[in-house]
């Protein structure tokens, strides 16, 4: 929805992301959902682009983000195949959103652009390089990996 009464009333929210940076920055910014998403207090889940976009800044679109988490997004580079497509593992998981998921499960990623490590990273993947593949600020949290198409796990 892009309804803010009715995301206001949500017990949860999810934010989900398939698509690019700016392109998707701007229709936030059209509803009015980069000023709405910030304030939410309930816990907001952010998913592959969603994550991102709750970071500082973007080079998908030299784009600036919503600034939740206090990181920036790169693109990986061509030194491996991008997108990186598959599954992969997760690990040093740091968070309560892990509660049952063990070290180094395999999870479900498409991504060409991957955040990078900060204090509110709780899940990291190696692929180029080791880089934050969740993140989590007060009731924001954020994956990169498909949790849909993860499995039981994800």
């Amino acid at each position: 929805s892009n309804n803010a009464e009715e995301i206001k009333a949500a017990d949860k929210v999810i934010f989900p992301g398939v698509g690019e940076a700016s392109s998707a920055m701007k229709m936030l910014k059209k509803s009015g959902l980069d000023t709405l998403i910030p304030t939410l207090k309930q816990p907001v889940l952010g998913i592959c682009l969603g994550m991102q976009l709750m970071c500082l800044h973007s080079e998908e679109g030299d784009t600036d983000g919503l600034a939740i988490f206090q990181t920036k997004v790169k693109r990986f580079s061509n030194s491996v195949k991008v997108p990186q497509m598959g599954w992969n593992v997760i690990k040093d998981l740091k968070s309560d959103l892990f509660k049952g998921i063990k070290e180094n499960e395999y999870m479900y990623l498409v991504h060409s652009f991957y955040a990078e490590h900060c204090n509110e990273t709780i899940a990291a993947t190696d692929y180029e390089i080791n880089y934050a593949s969740a993140l989590q600020h007060e009731n924001f949290y954020g994956v990169q990996f498909h949790p849909e198409k993860s499995g039981k796990e994800g």
